[in-house]
């Protein structure tokens, strides 16, 4: 009775620290699944942030373009009023000479 005994007892000394290192397992597949499901969320959250910035990103990208072809506007309507304010000076040169040989003649005929 006593050998049964301790070969029970051994049997289930052993059965016990199966038990111990199946629970251990069975811990740290838990402590591994609430890892993933953090990191789970940890990736969702960045893709959402990513989203968020690509979208920032095509906005300023428009903005810039916007920009940039309002800038060639207004380089456009600078030279068109260049080019019109020499054709008016050069308009102002011609009538201050017509208005002098006018003096001029005005003055002959005195």
């Amino acid at each position: 009775d006593l050998q049964l005994a301790a070969e029970l007892g051994k049997s289930l000394l052993e059965r016990n620290q199966e038990l111990e290192s199946l629970q251990q397992v069975c811990s740290s597949n838990q402590e591994q699944q609430q890892e993933i499901e953090h990191l789970g969320r940890q990736v969702e959250l960045l893709r959402q942030v990513n989203d968020q910035h690509a979208k920032v990103y095509e906005q300023l990208d428009a903005s810039a373009r916007e920009l940039e072809q309002k800038n060639q506007r207004l380089v456009l309507d600078k030279r068109t009023a260049q080019q019109r304010l020499q054709s008016l000076m050069e308009t102002v040169e011609l009538l201050q000479a017509q208005v002098e040989e006018l003096q001029q003649q005005l003055e002959e005929l005195k």
